[in-house]
């Protein structure tokens, strides 16, 4: 009989990373494994769900590989994985609560505590480097799943992409990550020393979603805009527009990347897939996730406006970064890739725990 998984998560549906690295880890491990899905709230009818009293017979089974994605205030799911007397995974992303440090309060710990046999699939080497476990932690790596694809098939907007090719401006596709957490104001200051140091012939499209955002948060970004200026050369791209995100990444000239750790980590990938030369701010995560041919820079707004008009000048170094970007794509986060270190991990965890 072939190993039965359970992936467990308190929510499922078809909006963030989580949801989409569900829906494809599904697709994956059914043809090979009796997979299904553990949620309290199911929004997603591409995957199959496993009701909560076989659920519950399940986890009494010694070969149940449980898939877990935790979360801090569901009591639920962490007792689950306590009782569960198969192999417990914890999936476990730069961002999420389970990668989020505290002075013994964690949920990391708290995890490790209630199961301390648990195997860690972390989506970076950083990330796992990071957690409180202990010499007898044990840890995987495999970086998220499925995190392109809701840009699959998504043709670009016509009209968008002819504007950005035609014009002799400089254009920048910008990425803070969501709201008052992200580093949208960064990108603002790096806008207004550019113009400032070298040229006001420039563009910078920010992905965000500003109009969801608070009164007093959207009239604060307007007000920097206002003061600095910079009126003309910024404008936003809505995240959940595939048609315009696929204009920029097709007729930008770079990508601009501030985002915190596991913030709007598609945007990264998806622009080495489209051969859009990378200016990312340095985290030990983004360098990891870029490797070292690509451009990973402190956090200086002379080094990150001079990358830009470097870009911006050379053909030659726009094309040794494309290169550099593509050739990173394809050796670790193609679909391919992906699919095949994932179920390497899977088998890792099946034979480590």
């Amino acid at each position: 009989m072939s190993m039965q998984i359970v992936i467990l998560r308190r929510s499922v549906g078809q909006r963030d990373a989580i949801d989409r690295e569900i829906e494809r880890m599904h697709a994956i491990l059914r043809p090979k494994y009796n997979c299904r899905v553990f949620a309290e709230e199911r929004h997603n009818p591409n995957v199959s769900y496993i009701a909560r009293g076989e659920f519950e017979e399940l986890a009494a089974v010694p070969d149940l590989l449980l898939v877990c994605y935790p979360e801090a205030d569901w009591k639920f799911g962490i007792e689950a994985m306590r009782r569960a007397k198969g192999k417990v995974v914890v999936r476990c992303c730069a961002g999420s609560e389970a990668a989020k440090q505290g002075d013994g309060q964690s949920l990391a710990e708290a995890i490790h505590k209630a199961c301390p046999g648990a195997y860690w699939l972390c989506d970076s080497r950083t990330v796992a480097e990071q957690l409180p476990l202990g010499p007898a932690g044990r840890t995987g790596v495999c970086a998220m799943l499925g995190q392109l694809s809701r840009w699959d098939g998504t043709l670009p907007d016509e009209d968008s992409l002819g504007d950005l090719i035609e014009t002799d401006r400089v254009n920048i596709l910008a990425v803070g990550g969501p709201g008052p957490d992200g580093r949208l104001h960064e990108l603002l200051d790096v806008a207004c020393t550019y113009c400032d140091s070298y040229s006001a012939n420039i563009a910078f499209d920010i992905v965000e979603s500003i109009d969801a955002e608070t009164r007093e948060y959207r009239e604060a970004v307007q007000t920097r805009i206002r003061s600095y200026g910079i009126e003309d050369q910024v404008a936003f791209v809505e995240p959940d527009d595939a048609a315009a995100m696929m204009a920029c990444l097709l007729g930008c000239d770079a990508l601009l990347y501030l985002a915190p750790d596991g913030e709007s980590v598609d945007a990264l990938i998806a622009a080495q897939r489209a051969g859009l030369p990378v200016i990312a701010l340095k985290t030990d995560y983004t360098a990891e996730l870029l490797g070292s041919d690509q451009l990973c820079l402190q956090d200086d707004i002379c080094l990150l406006t001079a990358a830009i008009r470097q870009i911006a000048e050379s053909e030659a170094y726009r094309r040794c970064l494309r290169k550099a970007g593509w050739a990173n794509y394809e050796r670790r986060f193609s679909d391919a890739q992906l699919q095949k270190r994932f179920l390497e991990a899977i088998e890792e965890a099946a034979a480590a725990i």
